[in-house]
């Protein structure tokens, strides 16, 4: 979450949890899920919204924090997926959530044509009303967007979303007062709601009438002490009366809240350095300016952050955000450099390290990444990003086994994460542990049951495991979930293609797997492990080295008659299940075992 003041255009997408009649169990799991959210932790908020939606399967309140949660976790096939799926029950708010998700990502017609069909059907549908104004302010026809919110009004007007998004237009066609009244409205419409009083208090900030706008800010943190935004907005406006103790007060409580939002615990940083005199005041306002233009300006952003690094050049979150917003801008070089100045002005900076570490890794600059990784690890070692980068670092150098500890560490601190399971699954399948790696993806799926990138993964793996009826299985789920992907169609051929090869193969062959070595010395410490207990495919990935390692040894089934004499007549001297010694293959060492 971007700790700013409010920002219109996302204002028209949020979605305040109305007083509405639910079960108690769903807006219990609604009220947590927001919680999570206001802590930082997506992945815990997605479990608790897809509970709420089992408790209350029609409440569109609850489904548009599902969508925009996904969205913002970019789940967007696995979001339109679903959706389409209950578009089919041909409800008004289906239709409409529909359209909502069409119009998120990207799809602005259909859209367009799902909330007009919504209409269609149920003329004071205020839900598509209000679609149809976010569409209009996007295509940047506010006075329209202003008409849609006021018919919508005029169907509901006891729902405070729509006069607080109605304000947020009012101040994008020049009618400030006309914002105003609409802001009271809604905090009468909702008393406890506390979005209104936020918005209302950062307008009448942003327009410099900061007496006014500390009463409603105060109000916003009265009503939503838990959420940091409404602390966040407080503190800008202590900071601007120069206020800073008060300002740092409620950034503390802001970050005692989400402790990972970096940009308030800069924004914090810079106003102790301006209370203790060793940065000038001046640099606060276009820090803020620069951190609200981030998401929405970033050639603005960049210079602003140049700005505030002009009148404070050793402060470190400026250098920072800059990388960031560089990066943003396909800047590699110049994201680099300045990560690196932030890197060296604040060391043991976790968020710093791990910028500047995932952006080398991202340019494959393996091993000058991986110190910084390490050191954003070791500064905050909880953090799931940091041992994630560990993890892919060690990938990129070749080593899945070290990278499989890596993610161990990072699925113990944030087991929610369907991401890290389908890197894990497909890291244990690539080192040919099928069965563990089917296992870790299909544990993502549990987590996130429409995620289509697992499922199509799972697929993929089960087809290399010649699990072929099983993953036939999923890619019939698959298609449901992603009807007319060519990608399926291509993907069934395969298997099938896979399939008919391996029988031809297993008619005429045995199966085995093996060990092959190119040292003796290796070949007998190889031996004595399988003589010990070792697995055969725990030794052959630790000490193979032909390109059956990485399966565990798996070679599949092989027509004896292929096979060189002294291996075949090993071979068929084994009943299922037996090994060998180690075969001398002149410069060259075997094991070999009939796996079936």
């Amino acid at each position: 979450m971007r700790a700013l003041f409010l920002l219109l255009t996302a204002l028209l997408l949020a979605v305040p949890a109305a007083a509405t009649a639910r079960s108690q169990d769903a807006q219990r799991a609604l009220s947590t899920a927001q919680s999570l959210i206001a802590q930082g932790l997506p992945d815990a908020a997605l479990v608790r919204l897809r509970e709420a939606r089992e408790f209350a399967p029609n409440d569109v309140e609850i489904h548009t924090e599902y969508i925009d949660l996904m969205l913002a976790e970019q789940f967007p096939n696995e979001v339109l997926a679903d959706y389409e799926g209950r578009r089919a029950a041909g409800t008004s708010d289906a239709i409409y959530l529909h359209g909502r998700v069409r119009a998120q990502v990207g799809d602005i017609e259909g859209s367009r044509s799902d909330f007009k069909a919504a209409l269609a059907q149920e003329p004071t549908h205020h839900w598509s009303l209000q679609g149809l104004a976010g569409l209009a302010l996007l295509e940047g026809r506010a006075e329209d967007a202003r008409d849609l919110f006021i018919s919508a009004r005029a169907v509901a007007p006891e729902r405070a979303e729509i006069h607080n998004k109605l304000a947020a237009v009012l101040v994008r066609t020049g009618d400030t007062e006309g914002a105003y009244a609409s802001w009271k409205k809604a905090t009468e419409v909702d008393p406890a709601d506390h979005h209104a009083w936020l918005n209302w208090g950062a307008m009448l900030s942003r327009n410099g009438d900061q007496k006014a706008a500390l009463v409603k800010l105060e109000v916003a943190v009265q009503k939503a002490p838990g959420h940091p935004l409404a602390h966040v907005n407080l503190a800008y406006v202590y900071a601007k009366q120069e206020q800073y103790d008060d300002a740092i007060a409620h950034f503390d409580a802001a970050l005692a809240i989400n402790p990972r939002n970096t940009t308030v615990a800069g924004s914090r940083e810079l106003l102790d350095l301006i209370n203790t005199g060793k940065v000038p005041g001046t640099a606060f306002s276009p820090m803020a300016e620069a951190m609200e233009a981030e998401a929405v300006n970033p050639p603005l952003a960049k210079q602003k952050y140049g700005e505030v690094i002009l009148l404070a050049p050793k402060f470190a979150p400026a250098h920072m955000r800059l990388g960031l917003v560089l990066a943003s801008l396909q800047d590699a070089e110049g994201s680099i450099a300045s990560l690196r100045k932030a890197a060296e002005l604040a060391p043991d900076d976790p968020a710093t390290r791990y910028n500047l570490g995932y952006l080398l890794l991202g340019l494959e600059k393996t091993d000058e990444a991986m110190p910084h990784l390490m050191a954003a690890h070791k500064l905050a070692p909880k953090d799931p990003d940091a041992i994630t980068g560990i993890a892919l670092g060690h990938l990129s150098k070749g080593d899945p086994a070290t990278s499989l500890i890596w993610y161990d560490k990072a699925l113990a601190n944030n087991p929610l994460d369907p991401t890290l399971w389908v890197q894990y699954g497909t890291t244990q399948a690539a080192m040919g542990d099928f069965d563990q790696g089917i296992k870790s993806v299909r544990k993502a799926l549990e987590v996130a049951p429409g995620f289509v990138a697992a499922r199509a993964q799972l697929v993929s793996i089960l087809r290399e495991a010649r699990q072929y009826d099983a993953a036939l299985a999923e890619l019939a789920q698959l298609e449901k979930m992603a009807p007319g992907n060519a990608s399926i169609a291509a993907e069934r051929t395969t298997i099938e293609a896979a399939r008919r090869a391996y029988q031809t193969s297993k008619a005429s062959g045995v199966r085995v797997s093996q060990i092959l070595l190119l040292d003796e010395g290796k070949a007998n410490a190889a031996l004595a492990k399988l003589d010990g207990g070792s697995s055969f495919g725990s030794v052959a990935r630790e000490f193979g080295q032909g390109p059956e390692a990485g399966r565990g040894g798996d070679v599949g089934y092989v027509d004896p008659k292929e096979m060189r004499a002294e291996i075949a007549s090993v071979v068929q001297g084994l009943q299922a299940g037996q090994r060998s010694g180690v075969i001398s293959l002149g410069k060259a060492w075997l094991i070999v075992k009939r796996t079936e």
